[in-house]
């Protein structure tokens, strides 16, 4: 595809140690029209020289413009994979193992994107319920911390807990009586 294409380019240039810079994108085709820069136009176009390392900047731009671009980067920084993240939890699915900092920011920004996590941390699955309570449909075996926080937040989500202890059941009463029914 067109998409695949143009990242292999921009991996292989970035490989060569050849800088390259966006000139055009148009994000309902993903169409990037590139064009060989020097390291000093370049500067130019981040807009300062106190960039260390340009072609991060440069990636993080091209991933600022087309976040599905993501997907096909080989070994995104962690300041790459937080931006996207922070802009759509979601795009988690994208990346492979990502640190828990990365996750964290993930959740923060939409819960459910706990569901591309796999065996997320206590401190993940909290963060993800507080964000959106239903995110506790996709936790398998959420600890009882996770589970009240939930149901603190939703009596409702006690439906998406699988035999809820006692303490959750009361919580989840507390919430909406009507639950009982």
């Amino acid at each position: 595809t067109l998409k695949q294409r143009e990242l292999y380019v921009i991996n292989s240039l970035c490989q060569h140690n050849k800088i390259t810079s966006i000139k055009h994108v148009n994000t309902s085709t993903h169409f990037v029209m590139m064009q060989m820069m020097s390291t000093e136009q370049l500067y130019e176009l981040l807009g300062s020289k106190e960039h260390s390392n340009p072609l991060e900047e440069l990636n993080l731009l091209l991933v600022k413009k087309i976040p599905h671009f993501l997907a096909d980067m080989k070994n995104p920084s962690k300041e790459i994979q937080l931006r996207i993240v922070k802009k759509s939890g979601l795009y988690i699915k994208n990346i492979k193992k990502p640190s828990v900092e990365v996750q964290l920011a993930a959740v923060k920004e939409n819960g459910r994107a706990i569901k591309y996590i796999n065996d997320p941390s206590n401190e993940v699955q909290l963060a993800a319920v507080k964000q959106n309570w239903d995110a506790i449909e996709c936790i398998k075996n959420p600890s009882l911390e996770v589970q009240l926080e939930a149901v603190k937040r939703c009596g409702k989500a006690i439906c998406f807990i699988k035999d809820p202890p006692y303490e959750v059941q009361l919580e989840a009463i507390k919430q909406n009586w009507k639950l009982i029914i």
